[in-house]
């Protein structure tokens, strides 16, 4: 019996499972925090050896750190490993002795069943024997189950609990578990169409990155990835959910949801339909929308954890008229951002523990062409109404980037609903153009006020470079652009001097 129970200590050394609950949020993360731990004595028994490597337990008894007929009970009922206990009665007076041996057997470390039997015994736990932060005295030998309950700060990210042991612990001995635990983690990028000379600053030069320019109302995407390490510990969980919060500021609206797909040892599973999609309205005109999958390992059947797992949201949305326009270097306010809640307690039957990762930021950036027309000369009272025009992608300007009036007499992009029309300049001589992608743009009259020459076509040059700070803070440089800000001026045309006299009027008569 001395060495089966030598065999039971090293099989279930690491055997884990989370516990407490805690429900962080955004602050400081709990990565390096210590852990406490709650011990509860699973069997009693004898264990007097000073020889360090001596793990045997004899005499074994049911401990008072679980209800031992409860626990026989769950044991038994479980369909994995019910059957192992089958013949096993709790009024035997040999019963922990044979349920020990029974784990000592045939269980081996790190295995399935051994997770089960430690979840079980977390289930139907008693009285504790002993607490500590970071390690454990216990008094009586014993096998333990040691439980991570650390208190995180309620602001705290990254809050995961460390797997706790079934370890077999001598008389006034001190036992310091080992916390591995494994957090997941998420990234946020948004399609950038490249168009133009911009440069963003993606972590890769891959299209998808952490800033972008577009134009209102064009359609675009956002990718959200989630990566659940490779990790032993995830083997643990009976059901792992994971939710992402999105929020979007007031000056992007989300459009629909193109796909959802799940990663793991080289396979992929598309499960757009499964997943659970609910979009509210936010704060200051934001609007904030989750997407929960509720069990991974439900969602794609036959999925090892522990191999690890890439979750990817694919999302469309455009910029309406409440986005911030540029029109000199500086930041934006169309700001994208996400966080993803976890589960982070194996033990846990449903979500009743779930821990956040930090937020995550991208950035939209858009741009606004200001034109003020005017009859000779730049001058207040030369401002010019009445003149019309057009805006073309080409030199030759056969290809319009159509545009329709706005109730505030801004110009934008034309999105589906509207009718393109010509700009006008206003009273104020006036026609500015909101909400442009980065690029090359040609400004072409079309419509002269009488007694005035056509203006020349304006080339114009969108050119962005965007800059990140420590902060995941955005600023757009736009010192290489041409003509964002013009005064165009119609001349007016030639006076020609007339001869007069009866001989034109005789002409006219006949």
């Amino acid at each position: 019996m001395k060495k089966t129970f030598k065999k039971l200590m090293a099989a279930l050394l690491a055997v884990a499972l989370l516990c407490a609950m805690a429900v962080p949020a955004f602050a400081a993360s709990a990565k390096d925090q210590p852990h406490s731990f709650t011990a509860y004595q699973i069997f009693s028994g004898t264990n007097n050896s000073t020889d360090a490597s001596d793990t045997a337990l004899g005499n074994i008894q049911w401990g008072d750190g679980v209800n031992a007929q409860a626990f026989l009970t769950a044991l038994k009922a479980d369909g994995t490993i019910g059957a192992d206990f089958n013949g096993i009665e709790s009024s035997d007076a040999a019963c922990a002795r044979k349920v020990a041996a029974v784990v000592a057997e045939k269980y081996n470390d790190n295995s399935v069943k051994a997770t089960i039997f430690a979840r079980i015994a977390y289930a139907n736990k008693a009285s504790s024997s002993a607490t500590g932060s970071g390690s454990v005295n216990i008094e009586n030998a014993g096998y333990y189950l040691f439980v991570d309950t650390t208190a995180f700060d309620a602001s705290a990210t990254d809050s995961v609990f460390g797997l706790a042991l079934l370890k077999v612990a001598k008389n006034n001995s001190t036992v310091t578990p080992t916390v591995k635990a494994a957090q997941p983690t998420v990234t946020k990028t948004v399609y950038d169409n490249n168009d133009g000379d911009q440069k963003g600053f993606s972590d890769t030069n891959a299209e998808f990155g952490k800033s972008a320019d577009h134009a209102i109302n064009e359609s675009f995407q956002f990718k959200l990835t989630a990566v659940i390490p490779a990790n032993n510990n995830f083997g643990a969980y009976k059901q792992y959910k994971v939710i992402f919060h999105d929020s979007m500021s007031e000056g992007i609206t989300f459009e629909s949801l193109e796909s959802v797909k799940i990663t793991s040892n080289g396979t992929t599973t598309d499960v757009t339909d499964s997943v659970a999609k609910t979009i509210t309205d936010g704060t200051a005109g934001a609007t904030e929308w989750t997407l929960t999958i509720d069990d991974i390992k439900t969602a794609v059947p036959g999925i090892d954890l522990t191999n690890g797992a890439t979750v990817e949201v694919i999302y469309n949305a455009h910029l309406n008229e409440k986005a911030y326009v540029n029109t000199a270097n500086g930041p934006t306010t169309n700001k994208n951002t996400v966080y993803l809640e976890y589960s982070n307690n194996p033990n846990a039957d449903f979500e009743t523990s779930t821990g956040k990762t930090p937020e995550e930021a991208v950035y939209v950036f858009t741009y606004q062409i200001t034109n003020t027309k005017y009859k000779n000369d730049v001058n207040d009272d030369n401002k010019l109404a009445g003149a019309k025009f057009r805006l073309y992608s080409d030199k030759d300007c056969t290809n319009e980037v159509k545009l329709y009036q706005g109730t505030d007499g801004f110009y934008y992009p034309i999105t589906s609903g509207k009718t393109p029309v010509e700009m006008v300049s206003d009273a104020n001589g006036a026609f500015n153009i909101k909400g442009l992608d980065a690029g090359v743009y040609y400004l072409h009259e079309t419509v002269t006020p009488d007694g005035f020459n056509t203006c020349d076509d304006i080339k114009i040059v969108i050119s962005a470079s965007h800059t990140r700070t420590g902060d995941q803070s955005s600023h757009v440089v736009l010192d290489n652009s041409e003509n964002m800000a013009n005064n165009v001026i119609n001349k007016t045309g030639a006076t020609l001097p007339s001869t007069g006299g009866i001989g034109t009027t005789l002409f006219y008569v006949i």
